[in-house]
C-alpha cells in the first residue's frame, strides 16, 4: 500500500492521506480558512480559528494508522525561503506556484461561511443574554490541481448548537482552542461542522483522484460513417476512449499563401457507445459533420 502526503500547517498544515486508490506521488497541501463573501467577522479571534482550523483537522485523523503528520516547519521554510505567504484566495496561477514549490499536486483551500451567533428570536446578540444562544457555522472546501489550476471538486460541512444564552461580549476573553471556546455553544457549532467536513473529504479527494489520473487521450481519428443519426468513428476502447469522452470534430482546409492546412471546425460529438475500435456518437453541435472529418477527444 503506498503513502499519499499531505501538507497541513499555521500557514499549511500536513497530513497524509489513505494510500488506498491513491497514486504514491500524490501530495496534498491543505490552506488555512478565509472568510467567504460578506460574513461577519465579530470576534477577535477569527483569524487564530481561521489558521487553527486545519490543526484540528489534522488531530482528528492523527491516530488513522494510514496518516502520516508532516512537520509544518518544512512548509514554513519553503514560503519564507521565496518571500511568500499562503493564503486562502488562491487562483490558477497561485495554485501552480504553490505546488511546485512544496512539491503539492492538491491544494485544499477552505472557506468559512457562516459564523451565526443569534437569540432564539432570531435577533443578532450584541451583548444580550436572553432567552437561548443558537449558533451555526458552515465550511466548504475545494480541491485545486496544481498542475493546472483546475477545481477538481469542492465539499461543505454544517454544525449547529444551542444552550442558555451568554453574551458576544463574553467572547472576548475567549481565545480560539481553548476550554472556554470548546465549552461554547460556538465551539459546539464549529466542532459539528468540521466533523461534518472531515467526513466528505476522502469521498472528495477519491473522486479529485480518479480525475487526476483520467488517462489523456491524444489520438486523433475520423468519421468514417453515418447510420441514421449516429455518427461513427474510427476510436474506441483501445484508444482510450471512455462514455465521458467527447469528440471536437474539424476539416482540414488548405489556405493560399499558408504551407500547412488549417483546422475548421464544424462540430461536437457526444459518445453513445464505445467498442474496441471504433464510438457511436451523436452530434451535439454543429450540422456540417461529414465523412473523412479529423476528430481529437477532448
Amino acid at each position: 500500500m503506498s503513502k499519499v502526503r499531505v501538507f497541513l500547517g499555521a500557514l499549511l498544515v500536513s497530513l497524509l492521506v489513505p494510500a488506498i486508490g491513491l497514486a504514491a506521488s500524490l501530495s496534498i497541501a491543505f490552506l488555512p480558512f478565509e472568510i467567504g463573501g460578506n460574513l461577519e467577522t465579530w470576534w477577535w479571534g477569527t483569524h487564530e480559528m481561521l489558521e487553527g482550523i486545519p490543526q484540528v483537522i489534522s488531530d482528528k485523523l492523527a491516530n488513522d494508522p494510514n496518516l502520516v503528520i508532516i512537520e509544518r516547519s518544512r512548509i514554513d521554510d519553503i514560503l519564507a525561503e521565496h518571500s511568500l505567504q499562503a493564503s486562502g484566495a488562491v487562483d490558477s496561477a497561485t495554485a501552480v506556484q504553490l505546488g511546485k514549490l512544496i512539491g503539492a499536486d492538491i491544494l485544499v483551500v477552505g472557506t468559512l461561511n457562516e459564523f451565526g451567533f443569534k437569540n432564539q428570536g432570531g435577533l443578532s446578540i450584541r451583548g444580550i443574554s436572553l432567552g437561548m444562544s443558537n449558533a451555526s457555522v458552515g465550511l466548504s472546501a475545494r480541491l485545486i490541481a496544481t498542475q493546472t489550476g483546475q477545481i477538481l471538486g469542492s465539499f461543505q460541512g454544517s454544525g449547529k448548537d444551542s444552550a442558555t444564552s451568554i453574551s458576544v461580549d463574553s467572547f472576548n476573553n475567549i481565545s480560539f482552542g481553548s476550554s472556554e471556546f470548546e465549552d461554547s455553544v460556538l465551539g459546539k457549532a464549529l466542532a459539528k461542522a468540521i466533523d461534518d467536513l472531515v467526513s466528505k473529504f476522502r469521498p472528495a479527494l477519491e473522486n479529485a483522484q480518479a480525475r487526476l489520473e483520467k488517462p489523456a487521450v491524444t489520438a486523433t481519428g475520423k468519421v468514417v460513417a453515418f447510420s441514421g443519426d449516429y455518427i461513427i468513428v474510427n476510436l474506441g476502447s483501445s484508444h482510450g476512449i471512455k462514455s465521458s469522452t467527447r469528440f471536437e470534430v474539424f476539416r482540414m482546409q488548405t489556405i493560399e499563401g499558408l504551407a500547412d492546412p488549417i483546422r475548421i471546425p464544424v462540430g461536437k460529438l457526444e459518445v453513445i457507445s464505445v467498442d474496441a475500435g471504433a464510438t457511436v456518437t451523436v452530434l451535439y453541435e454543429g450540422k456540417d459533420v461529414q465523412v473523412g472529418d479529423t476528430v481529437s477527444p477532448f
